[in-house]
């Protein structure tokens, strides 16, 4: 017996803004990518993006393109918004195909964050290469939440939660405590202001 549709309402699970634009992903079979004019609403971009179902990870990088990642590929995507395309720049290079976070650095780079081994991943938008920087926790298998600076990306797991620095030149990794270290949680988002982490 068909009982219908399960959602009666387009949902989205990240969004991130670009120059004077939004851009989100309604999760679906296919999932769709959406720019639209973060004044007025009006969409300006919209295409399904194959392969895909439900986008958490998507960011905005140095030059004011946008980029994400879902949960089912491992594949990277990016949205010029000056040409009004959509390119598929490849599949990341740690093997996990659900990507759970993105983050940009000011100096061209892209970082995720990965599921099932807990890995971080960097994509540099100058060279269009990839490079796996390695699993945060051999006994947990969730990347989740990502923030970087100029210097060192911040990294939290789950389903027991730990917070790592990583030198984003050496790759040297140093956890960082928390009041909920080896609880039973997820950090799920990390963000750097005003020199303080939160």
């Amino acid at each position: 017996i068909d009982l219908g549709s399960a959602a009666v309402v387009a949902q989205t699970a990240g969004a991130a803004f670009g120059e004077d634009e939004l851009y989100f992903v309604n999760n679906g079979t296919p999932a769709v990518f959406h720019a639209v004019d973060a004044a007025t609403g009006e969409v300006l971009f919209s295409k399904p993006v194959p392969g895909a179902d439900v986008v958490w990870g998507i960011t905005v990088g140095s030059v004011r393109n946008g980029y994400f990642s879902s949960t089912k590929d491992g594949i990277l995507y990016r949205y010029k918004p000056t040409e009004k395309i959509m390119e598929t720049l490849g599949a990341n290079p740690t093997g996990d195909k659900f990507i759970w976070e993105l983050e940009a650095s000011s100096d061209g780079k892209v970082y995720g964050a990965t599921f099932p081994q807990g890995k971080v991943f960097e994509y540099d938008i100058l060279s269009s290469s990839f490079n796996d920087l390695g699993r945060l926790k051999e006994t947990e298998q969730y990347a989740r939440g990502i923030g970087v600076t100029d210097d060192s990306i911040y990294a939290g797991t789950g389903a027991v939660a730990h917070l790592y620095k990583l030198n984003r030149k050496t790759l040297e990794k140093e956890e960082i405590p928390t009041a909920f270290t080896g609880q039973t949680t997820m950090i799920s988002n990390v963000w750097e202001y005003g020199n303080r982490l939160f």
